[in-house]
Formats: structure tokens, C-alpha cells, sequence
């Protein structure tokens, strides 16, 4: 450590003044002042103490009570910053041995727990943008045994849907291409995860399927040999293996011996997430909505809904269910069982507010063209909106004062006079041009 002592050198001569004793001249018997020699010195007489005591050592740069020489305070600050005169009280035997030492950088090799603490963050994000790149820059660069990097991936993946398992799929793949993983790496992990099966299952109950899954996935990208699942004795019923590992495997071999199997494995995660083409993702709301119909499970809808991996769409759902609601309007159950679903989705956040007002805009704006297949869909519209209100507070105040108000039918005046009754003259209508009156 670098202490910085400011030193004064304008006091030194003021206090050797101050230390020299007076002047007091040396005389000899006869009273006379004398020299050296006996001779009469031309001068006045100074005593030897005065001259060993007067002039500070060294100019003022050394002696006990002195400061140094004029300019030394700055040696700190231009200089080097360290004290290298042992007398010094500032002096550290530290300074001058540092610079003796060599700094070697070390990186230290990370066990799983680290390993998984590292790459989290980095596989969520991936997750959240779909971009690669960030993620295989942390794989390649990170200090530790390959296969854990897998590990840590296949175990962020069993707690994700469909599409997240897609992209880990996708990544696995990469890291085999761009030579960060080898088969031997993708081996030994799942071997491992085989093993950790059953303590999986307990926060993802379809563990078994979804690995066997990534397996034949491995398998279909090249990163493993069919080998690998063929001859498994998991697979074979052989070895000592756990019910949830045989299951994996056996899952993993059914995939791989199916008809035109390495198309099929490209999608064996299906098709969900952003990408997602707009027609397949109605058609799956249709299918759900209609099994809810059946089932009246409106928890599995949701379970449905969230594995679409779709919640720019989710308008979508509550459009096609207040569109089946009026289809079925002349019924009592249809309609109360979609007001109770769009009560649940509210509530267990599924589909957020926005959502649920735009989806009731869109069926106000092409309510015209729905009146032209159900003739009394103001009617219906009426009573579903009672049925939601009592269910739930979905329907916000701006979605009542948007509701589409019914506008007067044109008649002929055939039908005011046929409903005349008799003895009673009809009222006076005025008819248009294209024979046409107003209600």
C-alpha cells in the first residue's frame, strides 16, 4: 500500500535554527579567545557542538525530525507511487516485491450446479427471441464438461410446451453441427436423464414421452445413430433400468419405425408459436371449443389454448366462442357453458383484457353478415350478454356501449294492410319510389 507524505522543506532550516544553540565563544586561561594552534583566530570563536548540531544532515533530506528535500512530496504522485527507502515509516517490503510477481489467468472448470446457474438465463432468452446465436457463444466459450451443457437444456426444456421443446430440439442440433457437442456428449447426457426420470416426472408428468420424443428427434437430425435406440437395453427390456426409462426408449423406438418416420420426426413437436399458420390455429380452436362443448372440461381448453403458444391471437378464441354461443342461441346450454368458459379464461389470465374486448369488437363488426345465417342474432346477442355479465365481469363497460343496435325493416304496405284489423282503416304510410316503407 502507497502511503503519500507531504513533506515541508522550509521548515527544516526554521527548526535547525531553533535546535542550534547560541553562539558562546571558547576562551583560554588568559581569558583571550583562541584557535586552534594557540593562534588567535581572525574570526569570532564557534564552538564544535555548534558546528556538528547547526546545518541539518544532508541538506534537510535525512535525520530524525527533518522532511526531506525541497520537491520530494511530488516523488508520490509523478513518480511510481511507492516508498523505496527502507528508514521510511511509509516504507512496505510489498511494493518493491510486486513487481516480481506474475498474474496468471485461470478459468476454473464449473460443475452442473454452475454450469446450470450460467446458462439459464441464456436458454431463456433463446426461448424468448428464437435467435441462436447468443447461446452458442455461451456454450462454446464456458469452461466445463460437455454433456452438462445438455443436461441443462433437455431440463429447461421438460418444464416448457411444444414450441419451447422445438427450439431445444433445434439447438441440440446445432451444437452437434457446429462441433460444440459430440455424440459421445449427447450420449452420456441422456443417459443421465434417463436416470434422473422419475424425480423429473414430478414437475412434468409426460417426462417419459416428451424425452423419447427428443431422442428420436437426436436420432433424426444425426446427431445420434439409430443404433443408439435399437440396441438400448432399456429398450429390449434388458438391464436395470427404471418403468419410466423403458418407457422413454420404447416411445423413442415407436417414433423412429413409423411410416416415413424422418419426415414425420420434423414435426414431432407440431406446429404452435408465432409461426404457426393462421388456419391451422383456427381450425384448433374450432376442435377445442366443440370438444368443451362435450366434455365441458373448460381447465383442459385451457391447458389447450396455452400449448398453442399463441397469445397475440387469443382474440381469436373468445371470437369463435361468442360466434357458437349464437349459433346455438336457441338452446339454453351451449350459451351458458361458453359464458362460463370465457369467465374461467378471464380469471385464470389466459386471455387478458385486451384480448377478450377485441374479440367481442370483432363479432360486432361483422355482425351484419352473422344476421344473414342466424336471423335472430340480436336476440341471442342480448341474452349471451346477460348470461356473461352474471358469469363474470369480462365484459368491460366500452364492450356494452359497442353492442350493435338493431335498425328498422323496411315493409311493404301489403303487410301494414293485411294487419289491419277489421273495421280499423290502416294507417297512412307513404310509399318510396322503390315501393318501399319504413317501420
Amino acid at each position: 500500500m502507497s502511503v503519500v507524505v507531504a513533506r515541508a522543506p522550509a521548515m527544516a532550516e526554521s527548526a535547525s535554527k531553533v535546535m542550534a544553540p547560541s553562539h558562546v565563544p571558547q576562551r583560554g586561561n588568559s581569558g583571550e579567545r583562541r584557535g586552534s594552534g594557540g593562534q588567535r583566530p581572525s574570526g569570532p570563536a564557534v564552538s564544535r557542538g555548534h558546528n556538528r548540531r547547526a546545518s541539518p544532515k544532508k541538506g534537510g533530506a535525512g535525520g530524525k525530525g527533518t522532511w526531506g528535500k525541497p520537491g520530494d512530496e511530488l516523488d508520490a504522485v509523478l513518480g511510481d507511487g511507492k516508498c523505496h527507502d527502507p528508514r521510511d515509516p511509509a516504507f512496505e517490503a510489498e511494493d518493491d516485491a510486486m513487481d516480481s510477481i506474475e498474474f496468471v489467468v485461470t478459468d476454473v472448470k464449473l460443475d452442473e450446479e454452475a454450469t446450470r446457474d450460467v446458462l439459464t438465463p441464456h436458454i431463456k432468452q433463446y426461448l424468448e427471441s428464437g435467435d441462436p446465436d447468443d447461446v452458442l457463444d455461451v456454450c462454446q466459450r464456458i469452461n466445463c464438461d460437455r454433456f452438462l451443457l445438455l443436461n441443462v437444456i433437455l431440463e429447461s426444456a421438460l418444464d416448457r410446451n411444444a414450441s419451447s421443446r422445438e427450439l431445444c430440439s433445434k439447438l441440440i442440433a446445432d451444437l452437434y453441427h457446429k462441433a460444440i457437442l459430440t455424440t459421445t456428449d449427447i450420449t452420456r447426457s441422456f443417459e443421465e436423464t434417463l436416470d434422473k426420470l422419475e424425480d423429473l416426472k414430478l414437475d412434468d408428468p409426460d417426462a417419459s414421452d416428451a424425452l423419447g420424443k427428443f431422442v428420436a428427434r437426436a436420432v433424426a437430425d444425426d446427431c445420434l445413430p439409430p443404433a443408439y435406440v435399437n440396441t438400448h437395453p432399456a429398450a429390449n427390456g434388458k438391464g436395470f433400468f427404471s418403468k419410466d426409462a423403458r418407457n422413454a426408449l420404447r416411445k423413442a423406438h415407436g417414433l423412429l419405425h413409423m411410416h416415413h418416420a424422418m419426415a414425420h420426426l420434423d414435426q414431432v413437436w407440431g406446429v404452435s408459436g408465432a409461426r404457426t399458420p393462421v388456419k391451422f390455429v383456427i381450425k384448433q380452436i374450432m376442435a377445442m371449443l366443440k370438444e368443451y362443448l362435450f366434455s365441458e372440461d373448460a381447465e383442459e381448453v385451457g391447458r389447450c389454448i396455452h400449448d398453442l403458444g399463441v397469445p397475440h391471437f387469443h382474440h381469436e378464441v373468445v371470437y369463435e366462442a361468442v360466434v357458437l354461443a349464437l349459433e346455438h342461441g336457441h338452446r339454453e346450454r351451449e350459451p351458458r357453458l361458453i359464458a362460463t368458459l370465457l369467465a374461467y379464461l378471464d380469471q385464470s389470465a389466459l386471455v387478458t383484457p385486451n384480448q377478450m374486448e377485441a374479440g367481442f369488437r370483432r363479432v360486432f363488426s361483422d355482425f351484419e353478415e352473422l344476421e344473414i345465417d342466424i336471423p335472430h342474432a340480436h336476440v341471442y346477442l342480448k341474452r349471451f350478454l346477460d348470461l356473461a355479465t352474471s358469469a363474470g365481469s369480462y365484459v368491460s363497460k366500452s364492450v356494452t356501449a359497442a353492442v350493435p343496435q338493431r335498425q328498422a325493416r323496411k315493409r311493404y304496405l301489403s303487410e301494414n294492410l293485411g294487419g289491419a284489423h277489421d273495421g280499423e282503416a290502416p294507417e297512412p304510410e307513404v310509399a318510396g319510389q322503390d315501393g318501399y316503407a319504413s317501420a
